[in-house]
């Protein structure tokens, strides 16, 4: 919504798609025979009205989002929230829980930080 790499009108389609229902099943758990389907979904295909509560949580105006999206810079309220928005800091959780998983294994697992080093190189 707020990168300058997303076209007007894949905003507007995103814009649109904040009015959907959810979709009854959950995508964060996936079988491995959905994985192509949902490689092929396009970002407003994904939105669906809980995507505001991501708005909510962080208690950003929403008010920008009623106007053309080609005069959404014009509204103090966009800019305020594309400001909180690319202060973010994305992490990934599940390759920081697996390193934190792992070295807390490997510290259980020996206290000699010469045999630590080799559990790491294997």
């Amino acid at each position: 919504m707020f990168s300058d790499d997303v076209s007007d009108d894949d905003k507007g389609a995103i814009v649109s798609a904040l009015q959907k229902e959810p979709l009854p099943e959950n995508l964060c758990q996936l079988a491995p025979n959905q994985i192509p389907q949902f490689q092929n979904l396009s970002v407003a295909q994904s939105v669906t009205r809980r995507s505001l509560n991501l708005y909510e949580s962080l208690h950003l105006p929403q008010e920008f989002l009623a106007a053309a999206v080609n005069m959404w810079t014009e509204h103090a309220d966009h800019n305020a929230a594309q400001k909180t928005f690319r202060a973010l800091k994305i992490v990934n959780d599940c390759a920081e829980h697996a390193v934190r998983l792992t070295t807390h294994f490997n510290e259980v697992l020996t206290k000699s930080d010469e045999h630590r080093q080799l559990l790491y190189q294997v």
